[in-house]
């Protein structure tokens, strides 16, 4: 079974929403078709939010590394996050179906 989706139902999990309905910027990397979205769209990233696993529906896709980079690099800036060294390595990411009317 998928790690993401596994684990207790109300602990909470970080996500981006995704939006293919917002022009791309900088803060807005772009998330392609092939990495799980039904659409051309972006990671919107200064919605950044935390919702409960169990909310988590299904695995839709896995993110490229290079779109990984550029959410991080988003996040870093909007968190005021450190960077360089000090900032490690991230985990592997994918996109999910969640339950919640509209999209986070």
């Amino acid at each position: 079974m998928d790690e993401l989706l596994t684990g207790i139902d109300d602990e909470l999990v970080v996500v981006v929403p995704v939006s293919s309905s917002r022009s791309r910027t900088p803060l807005r990397p772009p998330v392609a078709p092939s990495e799980g979205v039904a659409a051309d769209s972006v990671a919107v990233c200064r919605g950044v939010r935390a919702v409960a696993r169990a909310r988590l529906v299904e695995r839709l896709g896995a993110l490229k590394p290079a779109t990984m980079r550029a959410i991080e690099n988003a996040l870093t800036l909007i968190l005021g996050l450190p960077t360089g060294p000090e900032r490690g390595e991230a985990a592997t990411h994918s996109p999910v179906r969640w339950t919640g009317g509209r999209d986070p």
